[in-house]
């Protein structure tokens, strides 16, 4: 990609476990240094029967992508969140 022209402008190293429960797609996600995600995908109902089988708080699954997460842990630790494990 490089010699094309194009610029890394992310990096992101991220473990992934993937789980389904009926028919719902539940995604845990760690980083580096950062909060676990959890993601669940589905249809409304089997997102919201995913979502109570975790035991987590409804309030806490929220429908904001990754830089969201990665400002509120900011914010809430005062340390930068790191996605990569190191730069290349």
């Amino acid at each position: 990609m490089d010699r094309l022209g194009f610029a890394v402008v992310l990096r992101i190293d991220r473990t992934i476990a993937e789980y389904s429960l009926g028919a719902a797609t539940v995604r845990l996600e760690w980083y580096p240094a950062m909060d676990v995600l959890v993601e669940v995908e589905g249809a409304p109902e089997a997102i919201e029967r995913a979502a109570r089988a975790t035991g987590l708080p409804r309030a806490a699954f929220l429908p904001e992508s990754l830089p969201h997460f990665v400002a509120a842990y900011e914010r809430r630790t005062g340390r930068p969140a790191r996605l990569a494990a190191e730069a290349r």
